[in-house]
């Protein structure tokens, strides 16, 4: 079980952009959350899930509420010693209509479905190199909303 909150660090008074699109939202968020992981037959798998819900408003803002899931699994039998592990994930993102006399609530909220091949590269004991691609099998959203046709995730990770 996860929980934390999100605190409101980042600007939100940004000229010309929406409220819906800047750093952050003025607000601090309840996080509330989960996951499971799990072995089976040289294959790792897991599933999470965590919510986001605000606690407050900002200049008569809110931004919606928001659910992230996703499941996925590695294999890791390839060889005992094999460096690199491919991966693949099934991805959702839900999130409401914001509210407040500074929202634009007919243009923000979504659902998206996204599937998530990629790999995971170890380079040394304590450095490692994620990548993945995340294509859209499904996505809705509320009025006028860009989107990007696909999301392209990349970590260097050191443990120290």
């Amino acid at each position: 079980i996860e929980f934390g909150l999100k605190l409101p660090t980042g600007t939100h008074t940004q000229a010309l952009m929406d409220r819906d699109t800047q750093i952050g939202t003025g607000t601090t968020d309840l996080l509330l959350g989960g996951y499971h992981l799990w072995q089976w037959e040289g294959w790792g798998m897991y599933a999470q899930g965590m919510y986001a819900y605000a606690l407050d408003r900002m200049d008569g803002y809110r931004p919606g509420d928001r659910f992230n899931a996703a499941v996925g699994a590695h294999y890791d039998g390839l060889a005992p010693d094999y460096r690199i592990v491919p991966l693949a994930q099934l991805e959702s993102s839900f999130r409401g209509r914001d509210s407040g006399p500074s929202a634009d609530p007919d243009n923000t909220g979504y659902q998206r479905l996204f599937i998530s091949p990629g790999f995971e590269a170890q380079i040394s004991q304590r450095m490692s190199v994620y990548a993945d691609v995340e294509v859209p099998i499904y996505t809705h959203v509320n009025g006028y909303q860009l989107v990007a046709p696909l999301l392209v995730n990349t970590a260097i990770v050191y443990n120290f």
